[in-house]
């Protein structure tokens, strides 16, 4: 859900540059949601204005829908959250039979591979380690597999997961790929976040804590922190980084509130952060001649 800021933000870019967003930049990198939303805008080459349907009300409902045993149980139960089919049949509906290897600018979207327990990169340049091609729906359905939530996907042999267990913010893959295509260039990076958590783990309560009282009490939010990526990206790059993000506010941090009231609280700290940091990105594309 969270990606709403990170696709509400790229509207407002898209509409005050005037352009396509796939004609802006030359390379595009996403983690979970934002493999949909970069995917949608370097595979599909759709305005964002069509990405956003991805948060109208019966698509949500479809993605996130909860049968009776799900809501008695909610995360005490011994099986994914969601069964993922919904998910699943909005990507393949959305994108079609477009392949990720077909697409004409580079595209990397972070996995986790759970039998060759290694991380892995769709890159849109190379076919898996089979030789074989992927649909983007399939390889975006992987993407945002989150662990608890969405079951696992299935890609050609590979079984993958949510890349957010190892890479939730691309950024550092994106800038090695970058360099290594383009090396004699200066490569500037704009990384879009979906909003920094602000409930804090009390310490005292987690003294005590096992794996259940863990997994249920906010892990995978833990594991899938970005903030060491910033830190590093941000010693490389220093100002070629364009960072967009910031502490979540009043919208809710969970990933799967589709309530009415957080979807208006995302959309609207997506326009706070195009307010903040709007002019800094259109100012960095007008300098390079993009707009």
């Amino acid at each position: 859900m969270r990606g709403l800021v990170t696709a509400q933000f790229l509207y407002r870019l898209e509409e005050a540059a005037g352009k396509p967003l796939h004609e802006l930049f030359d390379m595009f990198a996403g983690t979970s949601v934002g493999a949909i939303v970069v995917s949608s805008i370097a595979c599909k080459k759709a305005p964002m204005s069509e990405a956003m349907n991805f948060y109208t009300k019966d698509t949500l409902e479809s993605i996130f829908h909860k049968s009776l045993k799900d809501r008695i149980l909610h995360k005490a139960q011994g099986s994914p959250t969601y069964d993922g089919k919904g998910k699943t049949q909005y990507l393949r509906k959305y994108f079609g039979d477009i392949v990720l290897q077909d697409t004409e600018k580079p595209v990397l979207l972070t996995a986790y591979d759970i039998e060759g327990r290694v991380a892995v990169t769709l890159r849109s340049n190379e076919p898996d380690p089979d030789g074989k091609t992927y649909t983007v729906a399939d390889a975006c359905d992987a993407s945002s597999a989150a662990p608890a939530y969405f079951p696992a996907k299935q890609v050609n042999s590979r079984w993958l997961i949510d890349g957010g267990v190892v890479a939730n913010n691309p950024t550092l893959n994106a800038y090695a790929d970058a360099v290594a295509t383009w090396p004699e260039e200066e490569v500037y990076i704009v990384s879009l976040g979906t909003g920094y958590q602000i409930r804090p783990i009390k310490g005292e309560d987690a003294q005590g804590w096992g794996g259940i009282q863990w997994i249920t009490q906010g892990l995978l939010d833990v594991v899938m922190d970005e903030t060491i990526v910033v830190q590093q990206a941000r010693r490389i790059l220093g100002d070629r980084l364009l960072r967009v993000c910031s502490d979540l506010e009043s919208a809710s941090d969970d990933m799967d509130d589709i309530s009415s009231s957080n979807v208006e609280a995302l959309k609207a700290l997506g326009d706070s952060w195009w307010e903040e940091k709007g002019e800094m990105v259109l100012n960095a594309l007008r300098d390079a001649g993009r707009v």
